[in-house]
């Protein structure tokens, strides 16, 4: 199987993927994830829907495959997102992270946010270790970025464009079980972890 994954954005009508109509809520930003049979049909879509707010987006970034066959993914939004029931609210205007698990049949099992309350972050990468841990890495920028009970501080925050680097792993189900952040001053831009 091939996994595709993107965003879209519609205007007035939803975008059609193989004559699959992709469901959209309002005219905003989408994150998408779309399953290829080895035949080069599609088996399914996943759409991070966008709650109606004002700038609304979301963007599914990076994704793994567990050792069970579930989907991990990684990839930032504002405003909310409907993780199938799991409504993730960003801390502010800038974009949050989110995480979440889909099993092999495309249905999302939960959905987890973290971020930086006047920051931004960028994704990194994820990976699942063969316990079907998570671990992920982003960069970000503000005063502090909260992962569940963890908070990592940046001291140079108040520097222009400083970023910071955050590696955070979690539980098979989507809890936080530590955080490490590093580096001080400067900017960082990476793409793996694990």
């Amino acid at each position: 199987n091939v996994y595709w994954v993107g965003n879209v954005l519609a205007f007035f009508t939803a975008p059609v993927i193989d004559g699959i109509e992709i469901p959209m809520y309002g005219n905003f930003i989408q994150g998408i994830i779309v399953k290829i049979n080895p035949d080069g049909t599609i088996q399914w879509i996943i759409c991070v829907l966008s709650e109606n707010v004002t700038a609304a987006l979301s963007k599914i970034d990076r994704i793994d495959i567990d050792s069970s066959g579930n989907l991990v993914m990684l990839g930032t939004f504002t405003g909310q997102v409907d993780m199938d029931g799991d409504i993730l609210t960003s801390s502010g205007d800038t974009e949050d992270a989110f995480i979440a698990k889909a099993d092999s049949d495309g249905n999302l099992l939960w959905g987890f946010s973290f971020g930086s309350e006047f920051g931004r972050n960028i994704v990194g990468d994820i990976v699942a270790n063969s316990d079907d841990e998570i671990f992920v890495s982003t960069v970000w920028t503000g005063n502090s970025i909260v992962v569940g009970n963890f908070t990592e501080e940046n001291p140079d925050a108040e520097v222009l464009s400083n970023y910071d680097r955050l590696i955070a792993k979690f539980s098979s189900d989507g809890s936080p079980v530590w955080t490490s952040r590093g580096f001080g001053r400067g900017r960082f831009h990476h793409r793996a972890c694990g």
